[in-house]
């Protein structure tokens, strides 16, 4: 007759882990790869602190995305990643991806924070000016007329990714003049 004390203690057993689970702070440090041109891939990251620092447990992890893509994961390390490539049949614009973390307590799992973060889908690719006098990187709005400048785009690491497909056509308008190029080096 031992079997009817544990149904009655059962739901003492489960507030004294949720109170435990929840005692502790957990917060989620989320990262992205950032804006991505269509065709792309995000990568995003997020380690889950416990206390100010990551701890090695047992974790059940979901991410989620506003177009419907969905990961489930279970890890016994803190941090998690998820790659996810975007088809270019897809709108441009800003997006979002959600990430739940559970931590397995006794005999199941609680939910013990969540985080979002946004996106870009670009038509275009993504990147920075780089400005160059005399071999140094020019860190302000003004340049030299004295010395020669040479500019340069440093594009994303995921659009680099996508220019090295196999087949992919530029197209340039300068001075009112159209080009198109069909061999494009990326470094």
């Amino acid at each position: 007759m031992q079997w009817p004390r544990f149904w009655t203690l059962l739901p003492l057993v489960l507030v004294i882990a949720t109170r435990n689970v929840l005692a502790a702070d957990y917060t989620i440090d989320l990262k992205t790869s950032g804006s991505v041109v269509l065709g792309g891939t995000v990568e995003f990251l997020a380690t889950i602190m416990t206390d100010g620092k990551p701890v090695n447990d047992q974790y059940e992890v979901t991410w989620t995305d506003d177009l419907g893509n969905k990961l489930q994961a279970e890890s016994k390390i803190p941090t998690f990643n998820w790659t996810v490539s975007y088809n270019n049949n897809i709108n441009a614009g800003t997006y979002s991806t959600q990430v739940i973390v559970r931590h397995y307590y006794y005999i199941t799992y609680l939910e013990i924070a969540r985080k979002s973060i946004s996106f870009n889908l670009t038509s275009l690719l993504n990147g920075q000016m780089e400005l160059t006098q005399n071999t140094t990187t020019v860190d302000s709005e003004y340049v030299s007329s004295a010395v020669p400048l040479n500019q340069t785009i440093v594009l994303t690491q995921s659009d680099k990714r996508v220019l090295e497909s196999p087949y992919f056509r530029t197209y340039w308008f300068v001075n009112y003049f159209f080009f198109v190029t069909l061999a494009l080096t990326v470094s």
